[in-house]
This record gives structure tokens, C-alpha cells and sequence, in this order.
């Protein structure tokens, strides 16, 4: 086969392959370097691609004489400046000397990297490499042996043609490849966001939000605040990385008013005066809603220490914009939950409520086997202080009753308002003598309020019947009638007072 025909022949198989490869570009320019070798024996050729989020060229590929390929990203910054200025000169085809052909790649006189044929052995560790071959191969590595291709007027002419070859190939399918990954990312993003804005959990939302930030837009680490507007504190939330370790960060707050678009500068600028790669490696993205910053999701890379791209900034900027309007709709629908399940004047559960809650309850109790006691509270001759002193008034009492319940049972213990003057409480895990101590707190406490109409001051009194429930009673039926006996108890003995079935 004539050096013509093969030519043609390695132009037809580049232009076939990578209009065939759909995702490695690897196979198709490690095979077109193999086929140059054979033809143009130098001492090497080398491949340079052009990074262009660095603005650099990494050498990639490098053949030698006896096809013997590396591949690497290795380049001195010196060379690859160097490299880089020769291939933006848009003027110039190719460099040469007696050792080297500077080819450079471009496509529509935009940089894609530069092809370096070579006739020198460069250095110790070329030197060194050959020696490896010897070795494994039984060649000779005298360098005084290695005579290779002379630079030409032909073969330049030949090389610049397969230069223009390769531009062409490595830029389209690099293109059709960034396409394709575009648009498998774009699906991610999508599905990301069809499975946040579907989620009406408020707490599983926020830690989708942040495994989706590591796991599909590969970010090393993410973090999540969500900011306390009345209290002007931003406070930390979720923390996820790479490991998939997800971990409260409950314990971090910072100063922050809705006006602030980055409360973390301080941290910033103390940052930075060790790591001058912060504000490539580090991107802070605010929430919003109806333009007020509800918080901050933080991404990073600082365990990767890979900058983050333009491109991965677009998409984390299209998901939290997303993430913001369903942590909106996560918490509306919380607040229409909580409007359910609890009493518009006094904040404690409605009765509904406490039902379920206390038929939950009753059937750990049947499994675990322990007490429980359940009270009901009457505020003695209700009715007189709505009669004397009006429905406001009434109002406020029944609200300071419902918050002084609220503040003396435990956060495991269970408070609703039962009917217009009367509570229910339902003490879990607690002996009689204990639930005794705690209806005696309710009871006292509500017999020190006092309350002012027209500039006079009144008071109020309760009755309470309680019943401590063991393991012969499971019905909530029951057991709310046990309480409602003791309750007409303590009224047929004069009211104010405690009384216990």
C-alpha cells in the first residue's frame, strides 16, 4: 500500500470512528496515533487536548516508536502555556525544527488541543521508560540506535492534514458527547425535582435536597440552613457528603437578617487565608420564596479539591430555585396539618386527635406494659366569667389554662382541649403517685392565675378527675369514662379539688 493510500486510509477510519463512537473518544485516537506511528516512525507523538474550564492543555496520549502508548494528564505549565498561545494563533498551521512538529488542532478557530511529533529523545525519563521496554521486550534502548523520521515538507503537509482530521472529529463527537451528557443531566435535574416538589415532608425534602446535591450533581459535601426570620438566626440543618453520611448540624448558627445574601463571609475570609482555591472549590446558593431568603444551601468540593464548573453551578442553581418553592409548599402543608390536628385558641390538640393518639398509645402500653393516667380539668363556673366579664375574657382564660397545661406535662405527654371549659391529659409511662404530682402542679397553677375586667381582678378554680390506667384496661373508651367519674366526684364534693378513680 502506498504512504498515499494509507493516509487516505487512516482519514477514512477517523472520520468512520468517531462518527460511530457515541461516548469514549479514546479508542479512535489511540488507534489513528498507532496508524501514524507506522507510517511516520518518530521518536514519539504526543496528543495534547485543551481543558477549557482550566485553559490548559493536558497531554493525554503519547506513542513511541515501537507503539508502545501512555496516556496521562501530565504537562508542565510552562509547555502548556506555551502550547496554548501557539494553537490561539489562528494564523499559524503548524511549528517546526529539526526535533519537533508543532501540530495545532483547531475547529472553527476554536482551541482543541495540539498533535507534537518528535525526534528527540527528550529526557531522563523517556530514557528511563525505554529501559522498562528492554526489559519487558528485549529492545534495544541505545540512544545512539534511535534514528527516526525527518521533518519533512511532506510529512508536515501530511500531518497538518491529519491535524485537521482529528480537530474535526475530536471537537464533533466532544460536542455530540457534551449533548448527550447535557441532556442525561438535565433528566437527572428534572427527576430531581419532580421528587422534591412531590414530597410534602418537610425534614425528608431537606435531606433529599441535600443527598441529591452529592449523589447526582457530584459535589463532595452539602449543607443546609434554614433561617429564623423573628429571631434574625440562620441555623444549620442537615449536613450530607460524599460518604453518604447524613448528620444533624443543629449546633450552627449565624447572625443573619432576610436583607444578607451570604451570612458566611466571616467564615470566608478566615478560610481563605489558608486555602487561596476557597472561592473555586465553595458556592453558596440562597432559598427564596416571594423574594425573602428562607436560607442557604452550601456545596463544595474541598475533600475532591475539584473546582466547580459553570456548568455544575447551573444546575445546582436550577435545583435550589426549584428546592425553595417545595420547601414552600412542604410547609404550608405542615401548618394546614398542624391547623388540623390542634385547637385555634389554645394551640393544644383538638379532641380528634387525642383520640388517635391515645388509641396509639393505649396498644404500646398492651405491648410494653407499663401505666399510663389520663386527666380531664374543668374550670369550676365558667360559664359566670363569660356572664360577668364577656367572651374575650373567657377567651383569655381558656388560653392561659391551655398554656400553663402546656408548660407543666412533658414533651412526651399528650394535651386537647376537650370541649368548651374542659382539657384532657394523657401522662405516659408515669406511676399513680407521679401523675398524682402532676395533676396537684396543674391544679395549683391554674388556682394562682389571675385575670383583670374593667379594672377589677378575678381568679379561676379547676376540678380534675384522674384515673391511672394499668394493664386491665385497654379500651379508650373506658378509661375516659373512669376520669369523667372522678371529675363528677370532685364537683359533687364542692369542686376545686382532685379527685382519683
Amino acid at each position: 500500500m502506498t504512504k498515499n493510500r494509507q493516509l487516505i486510509t487512516i482519514m477514512e477510519t477517523i472520520i468512520y470512528n468517531f462518527r460511530s463512537e457515541t461516548r469514549d473518544i479514546s479508542p479512535t485516537i489511540k488507534a489513528t496515533m498507532r496508524e501514524l506511528q507506522g507510517l511516520y516512525p518518530f521518536q514519539s507523538i504526543s496528543l495534547y487536548l485543551f481543558n477549557p474550564d482550566l485553559e490548559r492543555l493536558d497531554r493525554k496520549y503519547l506513542v513511541n516508536k515501537w507503539g508502545v502508548l501512555e496516556s496521562d494528564n501530565d504537562a508542565s505549565e510552562a509547555d502548556s502555556t506555551a502550547y496554548v498561545n501557539l494553537i490561539g494563533d489562528t494564523n499559524t498551521s503548524y511549528d517546526r525544527n529539526d526535533e519537533f512538529l508543532f501540530i495545532p488542532l483547531r475547529m472553527d478557530n476554536r482551541p482543541v488541543g495540539i498533535l507534537i511529533a518528535s525526534n528527540k529523545v527528550e529526557s531522563q525519563p523517556y530514557l528511563e521508560h525505554l529501559k522498562k521496554i528492554e526489559q519487558k521486550f528485549g529492545m534495544s534502548n541505545n540512544p545512539n540506535d534511535l534514528s527516526g523520521q525527518e521533518i519533512t515538507d511532506g510529512v508536515t503537509a501530511d500531518l497538518v492534514t491529519i491535524g485537521k482530521a482529528l480537530a474535526i472529529g475530536i471537537a464533533g463527537l466532544s460536542m455530540a458527547v457534551k449533548r448527550k451528557i447535557d441532556i442525561e443531566k438535565m433528566e437527572t435535574v428534572n427527576r430531581m425535582i419532580v421528587d422534591l416538589i412531590g414530597t410534602l415532608d418537610l425534614e425528608k425534602l431537606l435531606s433529599k435536597l441535600l443527598q441529591n446535591t452529592v449523589r447526582d450533581l457530584r459535589f463532595d459535601r452539602t449543607r443546609l440552613y434554614m433561617a429564623d426570620l423573628p429571631g434574625k438566626k440562620l441555623h444549620g440543618k442537615f449536613q450530607y457528603d460524599l460518604f453518604e453520611s447524613l448528620k444533624e448540624i443543629s449546633n450552627e448558627t449565624f447572625p443573619f437578617n432576610d436583607q444578607e445574601t451570604n451570612p458566611f463571609e466571616e467564615e470566608k475570609q478566615k478560610y481563605l487565608s489558608d486555602n487561596l482555591e476557597y472561592s473555586s472549590l465553595i458556592r453558596i446558593i440562597p432559598l427564596r420564596t416571594h423574594n425573602t431568603v428562607i436560607g442557604f444551601l452550601r456545596a463544595d468540593n474541598l475533600i475532591s479539591k475539584q473546582p466547580i464548573t459553570d456548568q455544575s453551578l447551573q444546575y445546582l442553581n436550577m435545583m435550589v430555585s426549584q428546592a425553595s418553592i417545595a420547601i414552600e409548599n412542604a410547609r404550608l402543608y405542615r401548618e394546614i396539618e398542624e391547623l388540623a390536628i390542634h385547637d385555634g385558641l389554645t394551640g393544644l390538640y383538638n379532641v380528634r386527635h387525642f383520640y388517635e393518639k391515645l388509641g396509639s398509645e393505649l396498644e404500646r402500653k398492651a405491648r410494653y406494659n407499663y401505666d399510663i393516667s389520663l386527666l380531664i380539668i374543668d374550670i369550676d363556673h365558667f360559664k359566670k366569667v363569660n356572664d360577668s366579664n364577656g367572651h374575650l375574657s373567657g377567651d383569655q382564660v381558656l388560653q392561659s389554662v391551655g398554656k400553663t397545661i402546656g408548660g407543666i406535662i412533658r414533651n412526651s405527654d399528650i394535651a386537647a382541649r376537650y370541649g368548651g371549659d374542659e382539657f384532657i391529659v394523657l401522662i405516659i409511662k408515669t406511676d399513680f403517685e407521679t401523675s398524682r404530682h402532676i395533676a396537684e402542679r396543674i391544679w395549683e397553677t391554674i388556682g394562682r392565675l389571675e385575670f383583670e375586667h374593667n379594672h377589677e381582678k378575678f381568679s379561676i378554680h379547676a376540678s380534675i378527675g384522674g384515673v391511672t390506667a394499668g394493664s386491665s384496661h385497654t379500651d379508650p373508651k373506658t378509661i375516659i369514662e373512669l376520669a369523667d367519674r372522678a371529675l363528677y366526684e370532685a364537683k359533687r364534693k364542692g369542686r376545686n379539688r382532685i379527685c382519683w378513680h
